[in-house]
């Protein structure tokens, strides 16, 4: 059996595996990590509690140069539907950069702007955010998403059927660069690495169509590449 040391994963994402507490990598991580590490196109479905967040943030931060120190733009945006969903992700992702060195920041509505705002201008590596949260402080002139070069959109799907598809493109539309992330619903998650020149409409139509030509992970009892 392959271990989380057979994946190619830094030093300093395996002293994060360890801090998380897993042994050996569910079907999901054995598949993902390689080829998220390799930035390849992707598509994958798992069951909730087989560590699909640890599958794309170990592998994102295992390459993610450390920033400097003071202000900075974040580089890494993670966007779920929900506060809880965006609180869940940062637990995980926090466990990960006590060991890799980066910032994260998260931020959400129904909360006052000024705490997040003064965070985010502090300098983050890690982004985590509810898209109507994110779009505000796009707006305001707060967020600056030029630096990204992975974004995650989680439960993708839930996002739409919640009517988040206009702030959705919003986001997507922002990038400059080419390497997209997204992921799909919690009991059956995708992420994909997508390009950015295509329109956001477009970009979360194909993950969930599962359109484009991608290495696809289906869920763990019949887990193929």
């Amino acid at each position: 059996m392959q271990n989380f040391a057979d994946l190619g994963l830094s030093e300093a994402a395996l002293a994060a595996v360890e801090r998380l507490g897993y042994e050996n990598p569910t079907p999901v991580q054995l598949q993902a990590i390689p080829l998220v590490l390799e930035g390849r196109d992707l598509i994958a479905a798992a069951s909730t509690g087989t560590g699909k967040t640890a599958a794309f943030l170990l592998p994102i931060l295992s390459t993610l140069p450390r920033g400097k120190r003071g202000k900075r733009a974040p580089r890494v945006l993670v966007v779920s539907p929900t506060r809880e969903l965006a609180q869940q992700i940062s637990q995980t992702c926090m466990q990960i950069t006590r060991k890799t060195g980066h910032y994260v920041t998260t931020v959400f509505g129904g909360t006052p702007y000024g705490p997040q705002i003064n965070e985010i201008r502090r300098g983050t590596d890690v982004l985590i955010a509810t898209p109507g949260r994110l779009n505000d402080l796009m707006n305001k002139g707060v967020v600056d998403l030029g630096g990204i070069k992975s974004l995650v959109l989680d439960e993708a799907d839930r996002m739409l059927d919640m009517g988040f598809l206009p702030a959705v493109t919003t986001i997507v539309d922002a990038f400059v660069h080419e390497v997209v992330q997204a992921a799909g619903r919690g009991d059956a998650v995708s992420y994909t690495h997508l390009r950015a020149h295509e329109t956001g409409r477009n970009l979360v139509c194909r993950l969930l169509l599962e359109k484009k030509k991608t290495h696809k992970i289906k869920k763990p009892e019949r887990h193929k590449i």
